[in-house]
């Protein structure tokens, strides 16, 4: 991102959203296939969109995470994600 930062720096930590994305999202029922969700988040490294479609693959709250990350004023999700 910047010379000199390491790559999974950021000025603000996700974990506080994690955990209540953990208590408030129901993921069984959102990948049970009666509600449809797209998510775009961008690679940072690449910059290309990049699309989850719950109709595709399960959602996960990294996948959440990857949308709400600006880097660098996020620290990237401890996973990178497919």
């Amino acid at each position: 991102m910047f010379p000199g930062m390491p790559s999974d720096a950021g000025l603000y930590d996700l974990a506080p959203l994690r955990e209540r994305l953990k208590r408030l999202v129901d993921f069984k029922r959102l990948n049970n296939g009666e509600i449809r969700l797209v998510i775009i988040a961008v690679d940072a490294n690449s910059g290309e969109e990049i699309r989850f479609d719950s109709a595709k693959s399960p959602i996960t709250i990294d996948h959440l995470l990857a949308s709400c990350g600006f880097i660098p004023f996020f620290r990237r999700p401890g996973s990178m994600v497919d």
